[in-house]
C-alpha cells in the first residue's frame, strides 16, 4: 500500500510539474510576442515623433511674413501697391517644333547625346 501511495505522489507530482512547465512557456512566449508589439510601438512612436517636429518646422516658417508674401507672389500672382505685372508669352512655333524635333529623335540618339 505505501509502494502505491508513493508512486501516486510522484504521479502527481510529475503530473503537476509537467502542467507547471507547459504553463510557464506558454506565458514566456506571451510575454516575448507583446515585447515584439512594443518595440514596435516604440519604432512607430519614434517616426510619428520626428513627423511632427518637421510639421511644427513647417508650421513656423509658414506663418512668417516672408513665406506668405512669397506665396502669394508665386501661387496667388498678387503684387503689391506700384508694382507692375509683365506676362511674357512663349511663342507657340517654338514649342511646336521643340515638341516634333523631340519626337523625331529615336530615344537612344536622347540617351547617347546625354551620356557622350
Amino acid at each position: 500500500m505505501k509502494i502505491l501511495q508513493n508512486k501516486l505522489v510522484r504521479l502527481v507530482a510529475a503530473a503537476g510539474g509537467i502542467a507547471l512547465v507547459v504553463s510557464l512557456s506558454g506565458s514566456l512566449w506571451t510575454v516575448w510576442k507583446k515585447g515584439d508589439i512594443v518595440r514596435e510601438r516604440q519604432e512607430t512612436l519614434a517616426r510619428l515623433e520626428a513627423e511632427n517636429r518637421d510639421l511644427i518646422k513647417k508650421l513656423a516658417e509658414a506663418q512668417t511674413p516672408a513665406f506668405v508674401e512669397r506665396v502669394a507672389r508665386e501661387k496667388l500672382g498678387l503684387v503689391k501697391p506700384g508694382e507692375t505685372v509683365v506676362l511674357v508669352e512663349k511663342s507657340s512655333q517654338q514649342s511646336v517644333a521643340s515638341s516634333q524635333q523631340e519626337t523625331t529623335v529615336p530615344n537612344w540618339k536622347k540617351w547617347w547625346g546625354l551620356f557622350f
